[in-house]
């Protein structure tokens, strides 16, 4: 190898490491320490989906217990109004702002500013650009892993599988991971994966595997969706065309309501999905809260829960058929975390616990 292509080389390896110090330092003032009332805001787009429900409602009830004030505000999934909603939070001079599903790499300058004037910014389930001191999500790569394997096994190892992908990183990983496993064994057959738009996932999901059922018919085994309401759609596509579970199967990730509704409907070939422990996220990040702004424990500071990823992760679990839960469960019941023997001390019996609809 010349001199010329290892210098190259080395500036290109000097520029990785650089961006990566860059992405996960954090050169900003620490957030003021709590007031004796302090308000906690939370920016989502909306409050439609099941999982922003179980993000506030838990996010309420951590509020309550340690005394804490939550505004919520749902400027919509523009990057304008989110903006706006993100200055006149800092205006208000709230103490600590927590960003769930927005557009947080356009914010960039609106997270500067905040933390420069010593407001806590962190997110949930979103993303840990800079400026923001702890992310808190699944990791995405065990949940497809998971439903790789939950989907050879029921398949006996041997089956055809098409794919309902996306583009962006949270779930996109999540498939990502599940092919890779699946195309390693060898009676295992990837027909085809689509990527799935934002903006009308609903829709391409059922078209989807409208056109996959022309092209496959029965041929298909396994549909993998990306999230419930890509498998879904395609469950409704397959059902439409007078196919059955017995034809094929459809998996997919979050859990919730509407996803249990359909598992539990031995007429629907949804019969899976990769439960995300929500509570379980609010609760850490609001740990997190507490240690930075209340206890004044900076991250990387001896005894700080925040590790040098700025993300923590923690896994969810696979429900079918026959491990579903029935309308009315209490949703923490499902992850390894819930003691149904534990008092109210518990973190999972703070307040009112999201229960399945």
């Amino acid at each position: 190898m010349n001199l010329k292509r290892v210098l190259s080389l080395l500036m290109v390896l000097m520029l990785v490491v650089g961006l990566g110090v860059i992405s996960l330092a954090d050169d900003f003032p620490a957030p003021n320490k709590f007031s004796d009332k302090p308000v906690i805001a939370v920016m989502t787009h909306s409050l439609t989906a099941e999982s922003t429900q179980r993000d506030i409602q838990q996010l309420q009830n951590e509020c309550d217990y340690r005394g804490w004030t939550l505004r919520v505000e749902t400027p919509g999934g523009e990057m304008g109004p989110q903006l706006s909603t993100m200055e006149s939070l800092i205006n208000a001079g709230v103490d600590a702002i927590i960003l769930i599903y927005v557009h947080v790499d356009a914010l960039g300058d609106a997270i500067a500013e905040a933390r420069a004037k010593g407001i806590g910014v962190y997110c949930l389930d979103t993303e840990a650009v800079p400026g923001v001191i702890v992310n808190t999500t699944m990791p995405n790569g065990v949940a497809g892993a998971t439903i790789a394997y939950y989907g050879i096994n029921r398949l006996g190892r041997t089956g055809n599988v098409v794919v309902l992908n996306c583009k962006w990183h949270i779930a996109r990983r999540r498939a990502l991971a599940a092919e890779a496993i699946i195309s390693d064994f060898p009676n295992m057959k990837i027909l085809a994966t689509e990527y799935i738009t934002q903006a009308s996932y609903t829709q391409d999901s059922y078209d989807y595997m409208q056109n996959w059922l022309t092209r496959f018919g029965d041929d298909i085994d396994w549909v993998l969706g990306d999230w419930d309401a890509l498998g879904m759609g395609a469950a409704r596509a397959i059902m439409e065309r007078g196919y059955t579970v017995d034809d094929m199967f459809v998996t997919g990730c979050d859990g919730g309501s509407s996803a249990f509704q359909e598992i539990l409907d031995p007429e629907n070939p949804f019969v899976a999905s990769y439960v995300q422990p929500f509570e379980a996220f609010a609760h850490e990040l609001c740990e997190v809260i507490d240690q930075v702004q209340n206890q004044g424990i900076a991250p990387g500071a001896p005894g700080s829960i925040v590790p040098a990823s700025k993300v923590i992760y923690v896994p969810g679990t696979m429900v079918d058929e026959t491990s579903c839960p029935p309308p009315g469960s209490n949703i923490n019941s499902l992850f390894d975390y819930y003691d149904p023997n534990a008092g109210p001390e518990a973190w999972y019996n703070w307040g009112t616990p999201y229960t399945t609809k």
